[in-house]
């Protein structure tokens, strides 16, 4: 054989034992990929069907717990009146009147009755009716005492659906309890109506509420409504069967969305019962209106299949491309190689839009809820797209201040609770690596100022943070200063501090240090020093969007490092000391006994959706004298404030429902309609930290506003301020520094460990802890036992807290770790 035949035998058999090699691993390869990606996409459907289902019956709950807010405010209202003494005689003549007046006041109820126990009945505007009411199973239930609200039925007076509230009345006549009777009001289910025909989830969807027979009250088919002359059916007799076992699940009180077929029509049911009456709401939606949402997913998975295919067919193009080639020569196979060169270097850029719509869905997909319990499927691309979003975020940042479009916003703030705060927040990442975090705060710095408590924040944030990072033992320590002063030391006291407008903070710790070269770089975006590259965390923008923060607010960065020894941060800023009376923590005032003689009972509105803020405000002011009603939300307040007419109303106004804001508008409006000249005082409650939200505040019609957390003495200050309140003191009140008895005590009687957890608890304020410590002392430390139980029932934990540090001036250095220190 020539010598030219051998050698193309040769490569031919090369090629050929090439291409099978490579056929063979691009189809294990395609089944191993098809696998997976069937695995992980059914994975992920099922994921995000399962969240798109929870929205919808999120979607029954909003009206579900609309409902059963307006349920509880009737059944409230009737057993209010039900409890009160024109009732509780059980004598006609007086309660027929009273309930007159009531319907009167309430526009939801057409009238009430009073029942005898026997089921005599009296109704208001008709005297005793004829009929016997004994029998009925609202009228058992309530006998027993309970709270009931009836099935809906269709009032032969009105002619149209109505409910029936019945509440007990009780007797307390000779320390026995006991049902003498009943209260029961009628109200027609417009509002459920409104609520239930308000529910929808895409075209196609409606809603429907069926009582404890399963039988409609709301219904969009009028042929499933019933009338005087002809019942509705229950539709657990239904003919469909899927919607038999629909109305049975709703009887029985399970929550849940399924699918079913209703009316030949593929649809999910969400189901969710009333808590307030035998009620059970359920939305009817088409199945496609909540699977045509799963089309990004099916889209990226079609756009993955689509370039996986577009991959192979190259690949396989590729490898025959080179088969013919290798039998030409070596120029033509050079040639070639080029050409492949430039093919690729071609389709690479084709195959960026398949890629774009990847990245792109996988995003939406990374984001839904649904899917973040199977991230998993998507894990690769999600990381590089976060690290990605983290990158852009960081240089958006960077543009924006380079552009201009970021500004400072001012006010006036409490330095010292700002770096307790952003202690307590990096204390637990210190303790982690085993580090001393230490906040050091010169004598002379002022407490309040004004300046941008965010960006001062985000700034000491960042490069403590990284101080901490960088640190693997030793210490971080921030020290704060006055830098310049405009007065002289001999001219300032306690109640004149020293002016000063410029604050030193300096950021110093025992880490790996930077070197001297490096440092130039440090505030240069995208630079990271060898140590910051090691951790592969970041972005290099951190610092670089600082320094532009600290320039905003009159300072620079300074650096100073040593490799191997620590690195110190520093800069300084322009801010303005301001009086104290804005931003108050603490109190020394004499504490309020009570009213002083002659006051008028004054009736107080507390209006919060927290029942422990509620709670807190009665406990300060029910003691005092002041008559007390909560509300926990707007709408509960206006309906107590037009038919209990307070004098003040402490208004917050972040609530469910309805906010602070709203309500005090209707309140407002509701006076300027009615022609009131003596308006109700509405003093606003808000944990807002921001100022420009004051102005919003007012502008909706309050008076004032006081801000979370605040101090008895301040309410009480307001009060007098605007009501002309005057009170009783405690003359015999003292300051801590004050107190002869406490301060003489003998230490080294208290329990060993004792002081110290006193402080503990005292920091956490909480209560309930500090009475049991208390229970500890021996029964010689009666003066304890006293003081500290009645600071307990007051809230004053801040005047605990200095005491301890009054009875133990060292105690200081023993909690340094745990508070900013006062050099």
């Amino acid at each position: 054989m020539p010598t030219h035949n051998k050698r193309f035998y040769n490569n031919q058999t090369q090629v050929s034992l090439r291409t099978t090699l490579t056929r063979l691993s691009i189809g294990i390869t395609i089944l191993m990929m098809s696998g997976l990606a069937y695995f992980s996409y059914r994975s992920a459907r099922n994921l995000i069907l399962e969240a798109l289902k929870q929205a919808a019956l999120v979607e029954v709950q909003q009206g579900v717990d609309e409902i059963d807010q307006w349920l509880a405010v009737r059944k409230a209202e009737v057993d209010s009146i039900a409890n009160s003494p024109s009732l509780k005689a059980m004598d006609c003549n007086i309660a027929i009147p009273y309930l007159e007046g009531e319907i009167k006041r309430l526009d939801d109820f057409y009238h009430f009755a009073l029942v005898h126990p026997d089921g005599e009945y009296y109704v208001t505007n008709l005297g005793k009716a004829k009929a016997n009411v004994g029998d009925r199973p609202h009228i058992k239930q309530g006998l027993k005492g309970e709270i009931v609200v009836s099935n809906p039925v269709i009032s032969r007076v009105q002619g149209f659906p109505v409910v029936i509230i019945v509440a007990p009345i009780w007797s307390e006549i000779d320390k026995t309890r006991e049902v003498v009777g009943l209260n029961t009001g009628v109200i027609d289910i417009k509002r459920l109506i409104e609520v239930v025909n308000g529910l929808g989830y895409g075209t196609g969807s409606y809603a429907f509420a069926l009582n404890s027979e399963g039988i409609p009250i709301v219904h969009p088919e009028t042929r499933r409504m019933g009338t005087l002359e002809k019942p509705a059916p229950s539709l657990l007799e239904d003919e469909q069967p899927d919607l038999r076992q629909v109305a049975r699940q709703m009887i029985s009180g399970i929550s849940d969305i399924n699918r079913a077929i209703i009316d030949d029509q593929e649809v999910y049911v969400a189901q969710i019962p009333l808590k307030q009456a035998d009620w059970f709401i359920a939305l009817v939606i088409p199945r496609a209106n909540i699977e045509s949402q799963l089309h990004p997913l099916d889209l990226m998975v079609l756009t993955i299949v689509g370039l996986a295919s577009a991959i192979i067919i190259l690949l396989w193009r590729i490898q025959e491309f080179e088969k013919a080639q290798l039998a030409k020569s070596q120029a033509v196979a050079n040639a070639a190689n080029q050409a492949k060169s430039n093919f690729l270097a071609t389709i690479s850029h084709e195959l960026r839009t398949p890629l774009h719509a990847i990245l792109g869905f996988s995003r939406i997909l990374s984001e839904h809820p649904g899917v973040q319990a199977g991230k998993k499927e998507i894990d690769i691309i999600r990381r590089s797209g976060d690290h990605l979003l983290e990158l852009i975020n960081d240089v958006l940042t960077m543009s924006k201040i380079e552009a201009g479009h970021i500004a400072l916003h001012n006010y006036d703030f409490d330095l010292f609770e700002l770096l307790t705060t952003l202690q307590d927040m990096l204390q637990l990442r210190a303790d982690a690596k085993g580090l001393n975090l230490n906040f050091e705060i010169a004598e002379d710095v002022p407490q309040y100022i004004h300046g941008d408590s965010q960006k001062l924040r985000q700034v000491l944030l960042n490069l403590v943070s990284n101080a901490i990072k960088f640190t693997t033992q030793g210490y971080v320590n921030l020290r704060v200063s006055t830098c310049c002063k405009l007065l002289s030391p001999s001219k300032s006291s306690i109640s004149n501090p020293v002016p000063v407008d410029c604050l030193s903070l300096q950021i110093e710790d025992t880490g790996a240090g930077i070197a001297f070269e490096e440092i130039p770089l440090l505030f240069q975006p995208f630079s990271q020093t060898k140590t910051g590259i090691k951790t592969k965390e970041g972005t290099g923008l951190g610092l670089a969007i600082s320094q532009r923060l600290v320039q905003m607010m009159g300072g620079e960065i300074q650096v100073s490092s040593m490799v191997g020894q620590g690195s110190i941060f520093s800069f300084e800023i322009t801010l303005i000391p301001v009086d104290s009376k804005q931003i108050q923590t603490k109190h020394s005032i004499r504490p309020v006994l009570g009213l002083a003689e002659g006051q008028p009972e004054y009736r107080i509105l507390v209006v919060d959706d927290r029942s422990t803020n509620r709670e807190l405000m009665r406990r300060t002011l029910e003691p005092v004298g002041f008559e007390v009603r909560d509300a926990n939300n707007g709408q509960e307040a206006i309906s107590i404030w037009q038919s209990w007419s307070p004098h003040l109303i402490w208004m917050d106004m972040r609530m469910p429902v309805m906010n602070g804001y709203q309500a005090t508008e209707a309140i407002r409006a509701a006076e300027i309609a009615a022609g009131t000249t003596n308006r109700t005082l509405i003093i606003a409650l808000t944990a807002s930290a921001f100022e420009e939200n004051k102005d919003n505040i007012l502008a909706v019609g309050c008076d004032d506003l006081v801000r979370k957390p605040f101090v008895p003495e301040t309410l009480f200050s307001l009060m007098a301020q605007y009501l002309g309140i005057k009170y009783l003191y405690d003359h015999s009140f003292k300051s801590i520094e004050q107190i002869e008895t406490i301060a003489n005590l003998n230490l080294e009687d208290l329990p060993v460990g004792w002081l110290e957890r006193l402080y503990q608890l005292a920091y956490e304020a909480d209560g309930q802890g500090i009475q049991a410590l208390i229970e500890e002392l021996p029964p010689d430390q009666n003066n304890w036992t006293i003081t500290l139980s009645k600071w307990i029932d007051d809230f004053r934990f801040d005047a605990i807290i200095d005491l301890i540090m009054d009875l133990d001036p060292n105690y200081d250095q023993h909690s340094r770790s745990e508070k900013p220190s006062r050099r």
